[in-house]
């Protein structure tokens, strides 16, 4: 993971450095390039993801929660951290309201994601207090 790390720190202030240039010389690139540098920090780090994917899913397994699950809370993971993403990148170019807008519907699809799972712990909480489960 140490690694990992500084082959992101490097590119991010690679990126960085290139987005300045950018800047000075042709604006109209920052946002590209921006977008192509955070991806490519995002993707040196992504092997690391798969250690913590398989944590979650042995931990999922031993306390005998179902995948399905597993899987909910990771997709959830990776909206909250795409709507960031795509909101930093929109502030960085001075669009504060679109940033808001996309964190909002952010929020709103980490919701419509769990909602399944909230609905299906309700009915089982109240099948419980009704004296059996569902």
């Amino acid at each position: 993971m140490h690694c990992d790390m500084e082959r992101a720190l490097l590119l991010a202030l690679i990126g960085t450095s290139v987005c300045l240039l950018l800047r000075q010389t042709r604006p109209e690139y920052t946002l590209g390039a921006a977008v192509i540098a955070g991806a490519l920090v995002v993707g040196s780090i992504l092997g690391e993801l798969t250690g913590v994917i398989d944590t979650i899913r042995a931990m999922g397994d031993s306390l005998g929660v179902p995948t399905a699950y597993a899987a909910v809370l990771l997709k959830m993971l990776a909206i909250a951290y795409l709507a960031t993403f795509g909101a930093n990148a929109c502030r960085d170019q001075g669009l504060s309201s679109l940033a808001a807008k996309l964190e909002f519907g952010g929020r709103v699809a980490v919701v419509a994601c769990a909602l399944p799972s909230v609905v299906t712990l309700l009915e089982t909480g109240l099948a419980m207090l009704n004296g059996g489960l569902p």
